[in-house]
């Protein structure tokens, strides 16, 4: 049990992370010993290639401070009490930043050595530096040579560490913690041991390269032999640790003697580095970019093994986008122009940074961190990339291949760039894509369906259909209804909750495209949009059915209480006219009953301009013009009974016109008064109609059904009728009382109704202004 006890504490995930942020801080610690114990001039130096060692700055507490040599040239250096002809003559390929750069392994040698003797002169305690002033270094005739002793400061200040030394400092205590913490998540996964030999691979080659690559001039032989091969032995960890990684995550598609297999091919170049056999291998770099090109085959197949399992397939993308981004712009800027014969296109420290995208990259990757919006994040990325390789291709061909002058080449290669690749980016974009989209005319179809259904079997089956059309899920669940109707995402995108509005059940979505990929944030977005439609749409037919219902009631109310009495009134009616005018009064409640609720009040302006409308098609169609003159109304809303009777009075002469009068045209002049003679103020509307035809029979019009029901309506309201005819036309003047006595309620005055003027009537001269 004591040793079973142990055992769970040093393996415990405290202890992991402990033990690894110790090595990593001793490593750092080392490192900046080391830095800090050589000699130090104070001086920054930059190599040339045409004009050797030039002295960049020179620090204000450095043992060079004063000399005035900053932009002179750094010809050599020596000890004070050498023989005249002995001193180092100084040369740009001593400061290279990373020796592997060097191929030829004599080269190496002699590099290494050179090294050795510069680092003995700098640790006397007075070392002669001779420089060469002059203001134009191409014209070495006019250049001054003068030499100068100093006396070296025995260490480097920790404070005069240039930034990019502590830059590779951080990518290396980065790479182990991270590495560390995902071991001691998942301790016996073999994936993520792997992902900590990278780790501290990633460590070892970061710190060895601060010490030599930030070097102020030399460092001692064995001290930068020793810091070189430990780079490149952390170079080739990190390459193998990724490569066996992703050779059995996240499926597992080799036997295990293929891990030793590539173990053993990487690590090869390591032993001949290690015991100094580099004249077997050639350069350093070239093990490198194989192990690139390696790393990403194992990314591809890993895509292809993974290719119907949606999750993985999207955690691959994570490591696969961040592995290209990462350690493809590492051998782009730093790797690549040193084997095509050039230089660095950034420092090699900075270029570390590159592993921090990695190292972030498998992070996220590991927590599954917005795993569903991989594709969008990855399809902006590429083309960007992209666009900026292709740009940096196009103007090297131009200035390399063409002999365009920079700023020409340039130019042509940003219009190039503008006008043909980023036109066929959202082309191309659409070709590369797999998710299909919903048109908003099938969206709108799939959304009537539901709303439209009678029953909640025949609506869930039209919203599967729906849903199956939008995001063509592997599988769905119901579940009961929620009150929170907002689209959720699960499991890292593996499914998706959709809480469906009006009581219905809520769907579970799993796996969009039949397997193919998970959920994203776009489908959450139209999600919710499908729901806040549905919401919108049954609310509205609910409400409209409902509406339908009561409407319904209403009619079968009236019907029953008014028209079935009035229609068994005439059925049992021995008088003619009785019977006629029973049937007449009945058709008019009919009409008013479909137009308008009984209950409910109706506005003086709406009713004059529905009955505008409809007298006006009558008289239309009996070949009758009509003039329609209306002054200006207070704003009254009229009971149930004066809209009645004015609808009657209305409709009873313009029918007589029609039937009787023979007329051409007739004249409908409506206005309001105020009467203040009697009592309190009271509203009246006064209607005259004059018609020009052949007048009426004074007997008929006095005993007439019709006019004889008008009077008895108008009595009823208060007010009073009059009727004029003659051989050349009939002229009748009403007066209806407009007052809150009467069910009528003043509030105001209303726009004017504009009379149109000497035109038959149509909807279209209806002008209300």
């Amino acid at each position: 049990p004591f040793i079973s006890l142990t055992l769970a504490k040093i393996y415990s995930p405290f202890f992991i992370a402990v033990a690894a942020m110790s090595s990593g801080l001793l490593s750092a610690g080392l490192v900046i010993w080391f830095a800090t114990q050589q000699p130090w001039m104070g001086v920054d130096l930059l190599g040339d290639a045409d004009h050797g060692l030039l002295v960049r700055d020179i620090s204000e507490n450095g043992p060079m401070a004063g000399l005035g040599a900053s932009g002179a040239r750094l010809i050599s250096i020596g000890t004070s009490d050498a023989v005249q002809g002995t001193d180092i003559s100084l040369q740009p390929l001593d400061i290279i930043e990373e020796p592997d750069a060097i191929s030829d392994a004599i080269a190496m040698r002699a590099f290494l050595s050179r090294q050795g003797e510069i680092a003995e002169v700098l640790s006397k305690r007075q070392v002669s530096l001779t420089f060469q002033y002059t203001e134009n270094l191409t014209d070495q005739t006019q250049a001054t040579v003068a030499t100068t002793t100093i006396t070296p400061a025995p260490s480097r200040p920790m404070t005069e560490l240039p930034l990019v030394f502590w830059v590779q400092i951080g990518v290396g205590l980065f790479g182990v913690i991270l590495g560390s913490w995902v071991l001691a998540l998942r301790r016996a996964d073999h994936a993520v041991q792997f992902f900590v030999l990278a780790g501290f691979g990633l460590m070892i080659a970061a710190h060895s390269a601060a010490l030599y690559s930030t070097r102020e001039l030399a460092l001692p032989t064995t001290l930068f032999t020793i810091a070189s091969r430990l780079n490149f032995l952390g170079t080739m960890l990190f390459g193998i640790g990724m490569i066996n990684m992703f050779l059995i995550y996240p499926a597992r598609w080799v036997r295990p003697w293929v891990l030793w297999a590539v173990a053993g091919m990487f690590g090869l170049p390591v032993l001949k580095v290690l015991t100094d056999l580099t004249t077997l291998m050639g350069d350093r770099q070239l093990p490198v970019v194989v192990a690139m090109l390696v790393l990403i085959g194992a990314i591809l197949a890993q895509v292809v093994m993974n290719r119907s399992r949606p999750l993985e397939r999207a955690m691959l993308g994570w490591f696969g986008l961040s592995v290209l981004l990462g350690a493809g712009g590492f051998v782009l800027t730093a790797v690549l122009p040193v084997l095509l014969g050039g230089t660095p296109q950034i420092s090699q420290g900075y270029a570390f940074l590159f592993f921090l995208i990695i190292y972030a990259g498998l992070a996220l990757g590991i927590a599954r961190f917005r795993l569903f919006d991989l594709a969008g994040w990855s399809f902006r990325v590429l083309f960007y990339l992209g666009g900026a390789l292709l740009l940096l291709a196009l103007d090297a061909v131009l200035i390399y291949v063409i002999s365009l002058e920079r700023v020409a080449a340039l130019g042509i290669s940003l219009a190039m760039v503008g006008l043909v690749y980023l036109p066929l980016r959202d082309q191309i974009g659409n070709w590369l894509r797999t998710d299909t989209t919903v048109d908003s005319q099938r969206l709108f179809a799939g959304i009537s369906d539901v709303t439209l259904a009678t029953t909640m079997h025949e609506q869930m089956a039209a919203l599967r259909i729906l849903v199956h059309d939008l995001f063509d899920p592997l599988r769905i669940d119901e579940e009961p209804p929620r009150n929170d109707q907002r689209a959720q995402l699960l499991n890292a995108g593996e499914g998706l909750l959709l809480p469906m509005p009006s009581g219905l059940p809520s769907l579970r979505l799993y796996w969009a495209r039949q397997g193919k990929r998970l959920f994203s944030t776009q489908d959450a977005n139209l999600g919710d949009s499908v729901i806040d439609m549905l919401d919108k749409s049954i609310t509205r037919q609910r409400n409209y059915d409902r509406a339908v219902e009561e409407e319904r009631r209403r009619i079968s109310r009236d019907v029953h209480d008014n028209i079935g009495v009035q229609l068994l009134g005439a059925l049992h009616s021995t008088d003619g006219d009785r019977k006629n005018n029973l049937i007449r009064q009945t058709l008019s409640d009919l009409r008013q009953i479909i137009s308008s609720p009984l209950d409910e009040p109706t506005a003086l302006r709406q009713l004059l301009a529905d009955l505008r409308a409809e007298i006006g098609e009558h008289l239309d169609a009996a070949g009758i013009q009509m003039d329609w003159n209306a002054a200006d109304f207070p704003q009254v809303t009229l009971s149930p009974h004066v809209v009645q009777t004015l609808r009657a009075l209305l409709r009873e002469a313009s029918s007589n016109v029609i039937r009787h009068a023979n007329a051409t045209s007739v004249i409908f002049t409506l206005s309001a008064q105020t009467n203040l003679s009697n009592g309190p103020a009271t509203h009246l509307l006064t209607v005259e109609i004059t018609d020009n035809g052949i007048g009426i029979d004074p007997d008929i019009a006095q005993t007439g059904n019709g006019l004889k029901n008008i009077r008895h309506r108008i009595a009823a309201c208060g007010g009073e009728i009059t009727l004029t005819t003659q051989s050349s036309g009939t002229h009748l003047r009403a007066t209806l009382v407009l007052d809150p006595s009467k069910g009528t309620v003043v509030v105001g005055s209303l726009p004017r109704v504009m009379p149109v003027q000497g035109a038959r009537h149509d909807r279209a001269s209806m002008t209300i202004q």
